[in-house]
């Protein structure tokens, strides 16, 4: 038989490429001259560099940077010299793992370390800068990363905020754009992310996401509130209405910044990726016995513009293959509307704990991809 692993990452669980491995060991239990390709993905979160890396030859380039609290780490991105293009991923700079989870301090985070990266790939000569936005724990509608830039921040007695971060989102009275912002104007943009919510309301940055980094009930409306003045400040100092652009809420606001400061082009995950990885091609003329996805929720988002849905839909040009969607937890047990045949495989189960699934993916995720081959 002949496999194409194509999973995402089990969210603070599994990386994609951890996926891989733990179905290759489920497979080849039961295939032993199985045929296994695999192609490591990433939304625009944790494991964007990964899956770009894979799909070519690239420098890693080692910054000073700092994570999401400020606190001096050395990150880095990838550097295409040919086309002098950089690919920044935020996850692995202001994102869960470069902090201890015990102290989340959402208040104090901010997007200053990207901000550094994206000024050292433009002094590196860059002409497009790609930032994988996913996976953040930050929430300063990008700020941090634009006062890196050379914007400046004023707070209503016009004294200077000199490191913004999300407590300066209520601050914001007035803003300067960079002396040398024309060096931006040669230089495109582009955030790369699945997320469609807008900058702030019911559905926006705070009111969504942030309680999983730590706020509060009382600081998620102190941020919404801020993310309101800061697009106020934006729409009257800059002439730039975004804040209800689909995805500009993603990363704590952090596509929106990218947008107004640097006018950043907004591209799904999926697209980026699979153009990159040239998926189309692969599927086409894989002749796949099994095509294996998957993610660590499958929900109705799923479905909606999401990667696993991408997937499916590319899979529909080689209707012969067996998609296999395999899950931490599902709302669906099959799927109707697609020339495949999809099974769902999820591997909780009602007398699992969800933190005992979590900490055993790789494990569970091989017995179930094991089983489920052996009764096919």
């Amino acid at each position: 038989m002949k496999y194409l692993l194509i999973p995402d990452k089990f969210k603070s669980s599994l990386t994609s490429q951890g996926v891989i491995e733990a179905l290759t060991n489920g497979i080849v239990q039961v295939d032993q001259n199985a045929l296994i390709e695999s192609i490591q993905v990433s939304d625009g979160g944790d494991g964007f560099l990964d899956s770009v890396d894979t799909a070519g030859s690239y420098q890693r380039i080692p910054v000073q940077s700092v994570n999401a609290y400020g606190d001096p780490i050395t990150s880095y991105y990838l550097w295409d010299s040919i086309n002098h293009s950089a690919f920044i991923e935020l996850a692995n700079t202001c994102g869960f793992s470069s902090i201890d989870k015990s102290r989340l301090q959402i208040m104090k985070s901010s997007t200053h370390g990207i901000g550094i990266q994206i000024r050292d790939a433009i002094e590196k000569g860059a002409k497009q800068v790609y930032v994988g936005i996913g996976g953040s724990i930050t929430n300063d509608g990008g700020i941090g990363l634009a006062q890196e830039l050379g914007y400046r921040f004023f707070d209503k007695n016009h004294q200077e905020i000199t490191h913004c971060n999300a407590s300066s989102l209520n601050l914001l009275s007035d803003i300067s754009r960079p002396d040398n912002e024309e060096v931006f104007q040669d230089v495109a943009f582009y955030a790369v992310n699945d997320v469609e919510n807008p900058l702030f309301g019911t559905s926006g940055a705070a009111y969504i996401y942030s309680s999983q980094k730590g706020a509060s009930d009382e600081e998620m409306k102190q941020l919404d509130r801020g993310l309101q003045n800061l697009d106020a400040l934006v729409i009257r100092k800059l002439g730039k209405k975004d804040s209800s652009t689909k995805g500009a809420g993603a990363a704590g606001g952090t596509a929106y910044g990218l947008k107004v400061f640097l006018d950043a082009e907004f591209i799904r995950g999926f697209d980026f990726l699979s153009q990159r990885h040239q998926l189309y091609d692969i599927i086409e003329g894989g002749h796949y016995d099994y095509i294996i996805t998957g993610e660590g929720r499958f929900d109705s988002q799923s479905l909606n513009g999401k990667f696993v849905q991408g997937i499916l839909k590319m899979a529909e040009v080689s209707p012969k293959s067996k998609v296999v969607i395999i899950c931490g937890t599902s709302e669906f047990e099959s799927l109707d509307g697609y020339q495949n045949q999809i099974m769902v495989l999820q591997i909780k189960r009602q007398e699992l704990e969800t933190t005992y699934c979590m900490e055993n993916a790789a494990m569970l995720v091989e017995n179930k991809i094991s089983d489920f081959l052996k009764q096919s």
